[in-house]
């Protein structure tokens, strides 16, 4: 994890969700990533579930229309902004793209 006033880089290692088991949202210069993911066993006698929720401030220097991230094939998530130009700082989801670099 990398944020400074006029940057913002966030990696993570995510390989057991699969991209749509991921959200990343954008909130009141709060950046919320988090993933959920269920099995049941093909008996239906066991179930797996496993979430987690991480929340980091986004700094001012960032613009938030700017932010993306990459889901690589290896399982890493990647979410990176650019220094601020412009941007509405409204809410909104960020889309998860699938990348083979992380």
């Amino acid at each position: 994890v990398q944020i400074g006033e006029n940057k913002l880089r966030v990696k993570l290692s995510v390989h057991q969700f699969k991209p749509e088991d991921i959200t990343v949202k954008i909130d009141n210069n709060k950046l919320t990533i988090s993933g959920k993911h269920e099995k049941k066993s093909d008996e239906g006698h066991s179930y797996f579930a496993q979430e987690f929720t991480q929340q980091y401030t986004i700094p001012e220097g960032i613009d938030q229309d700017s932010i993306i991230s990459t889901f690589s094939d290896e399982g890493v998530l990647l979410i990176q902004g650019k220094p601020k130009n412009s941007g509405t700082g409204e809410p909104r989801e960020i889309p998860i793209d699938r990348g083979n670099k992380a």
